[in-house]
């Protein structure tokens, strides 16, 4: 049995099938987790939804921003634009059955035998593992609650807090923004979300979240999320980014845990910018 992590498919189900090809996944004996952002801007959201639903239990998803944009678009609470390339999700005939597989997501998921944590995008501030999870937990226990179209109505009407606060709704849409948005963060570890660029190339007031993140407070786990295709694969000593860019003409990769041994497949499309 292995256990691997995929980055972000984006709609990109040729290079998905040829990287499970690759690593020889079978779903009676290995384990998929994947880092988000399955669909959007790529050219075959509904082919990688309907190929990875067929794995059943063998698949662990997060949620990433581009998942939640669809889900926001299919509740008429986001606009559909044409780069986002989910207009045939959206129409298909199926689409409450992808809308439901995909809402069986987490923002977070823990696996203790690899001892890593995985998210979309990043876990901004130095929260420990404790406190993440207690925020994690709040999060899904009010999104199993009230649905995630009340989630999102709210995202999109309040947006981003900019502190966090003792306001309790405003920390649990700051808590689901920086999980799957996160890429830059203040001195005071505040998520940025208005600079979008390669890491180095920020403003001097700007770090990478994974930088200012004080490793003692992972205790002991590595952190892996994806998001970030303009950094690149990339493994450290306690964080993994395994978005290497496929939907820009890049490469979809797979880390098996057991060993870190990375499986690369090239892409064969390039979305617009």
């Amino acid at each position: 049995m292995s256990t691997y992590i995929i980055g972000d498919i984006h709609g990109c189900a040729n290079e998905l099938d040829r990287l499970l090809r690759e690593i020889k996944f079978n779903r009676l004996h290995d384990k998929l987790i994947l880092t988000g952002d399955l669909v959007g801007r790529g050219p075959d959201s509904e082919e990688v939804i309907e190929r990875l639903m067929e794995y059943g239990d063998a698949v662990v998803k997060v949620l990433g921003n581009h998942d939640l944009k669809f889900l926001a678009t299919h509740y008429g609470l986001a606009p559909p634009k044409k780069l986002d390339n989910t207009e045939r999700l959206l129409r298909s005939h199926r689409v409450k059955d992808y809308v439901a597989w995909l809402e069986d997501s987490k923002f977070t998921h823990w696996d203790e035998g690899c001892a890593v944590i995985v998210v979309h995008a990043g876990v901004p501030l130095n929260w420990p593992v404790s406190q993440l999870r207690k925020k994690v937990m709040l999060l899904e226990k009010s999104v199993a609650e009230h649905g995630y179209e009340w989630l999102l109505r709210k995202m999109y009407s309040i947006g981003l807090p900019d502190h966090l606060n003792n306001d309790f709704e405003s920390n649990l849409i700051y808590t689901a923004q920086a999980l799957t948005r996160v890429k830059f963060v203040d001195e005071n570890g505040q998520m940025n979300t208005l600079f979008n660029s390669a890491p180095g190339s920020q403003p001097n007031y700007l770090y990478p979240w994974y930088a200012c993140r004080d490793v003692k407070r992972n205790a002991g786990y590595k952190i892996v999320f994806g998001h970030w295709a303009a950094l690149g694969l990339t493994i450290g000593d306690y964080y993994i980014c395994c978005d290497d860019g496929c939907v820009w003409g890049g490469n979809l990769c797979a880390i098996n845990l057991d060993d870190l041994s990375v499986t690369k497949v090239a892409s064969d499309y390039k979305a617009d910018a």
